[in-house]
């Protein structure tokens, strides 16, 4: 099967946005599937104006709808969603999902906990059968973070703070983040559970028990993926 993912991403906003209804209370998530997205829903508020409240989980994301004609509320506004759209950096067949590498998983949790539809938009690239050699992104405190990465790394010794030029990367809640490198995943609930039980770890990039629709693109076609037959 033929994969770009450039070409993907602009199909899956077309969809995205074509799954959006007059009057809805709509969330938005970050990234750069859901750039194509906020891009798509703009193009055609422009041609087709609609009522719609919107919310974005992250500052860039605010920018982008801003930019592109997409009204977006105050997050203090955020209540029950009808749609909640976002993307996931990988998702296996039982569509457990990790998110967090454009750090704004904490607010990204809470937009699609809200939702009473959540739809996940992912190229084809981002399918993975298992979830080995994987990066999780963990949201820390700056507060004690060594003491916290320490802990961390007892878990998953491969865990680094998340670096800029020698900065700390910061959420735009001003959170540091860890990206943390496992090796294998089989209980990716399990791990999430125990890593955010660590004193200092406010959330895990790990996504697992929402009734979540993951829509597929290639660059061609656009495919639902089905949930794993256990």
């Amino acid at each position: 099967m033929a994969q770009n993912p450039e070409a993907a991403k602009r199909v899956l906003g077309v969809y995205g946005a074509g799954q959006v209804e007059p009057g809805m209370v709509l969330g938005i998530g970050s990234g750069t599937t859901v750039d194509a997205f906020i891009d798509a829903l703009g193009e055609r508020l422009r041609h087709a104006p609609f009522s719609l409240v919107c919310v974005a989980a992250s500052e860039a994301s605010v920018a982008r709808a801003r930019a592109a004609g997409v009204p977006v509320q105050a997050p203090e506004s955020l209540g029950v969603l009808d749609l909640a759209v976002d993307g996931a950096d990988q998702v296996n067949p039982e569509r457990v999902m990790i998110k967090g590498g454009g750090a704004a998983l904490v607010r990204e949790r809470l937009v699609m906990s809200q939702a009473r539809r959540a739809l996940i938009l992912v190229d084809s690239t981002k399918l993975v059968p298992r979830m080995e050699q994987v990066t999780v992104p963990l949201a820390i405190l700056p507060f004690a973070w060594p003491a916290t990465l320490a802990r961390i790394q007892e878990v998953t010794p491969e865990a680094y703070l998340r670096q800029v030029d020698g900065h700390p990367v910061m959420t735009d809640d001003g959170l540091y983040l860890v990206d943390a490198h496992v090796d294998d995943l089989p209980n990716p609930e399990d791990w999430h559970a125990a890593v955010k039980m660590l004193p200092g770890v406010v959330d895990t990039g790990i996504f697992a028990g929402f009734p979540a629709e993951v829509v597929v693109s290639d660059g061609e076609a656009v495919w639902p993926l089905e949930p794993c037959q256990a």
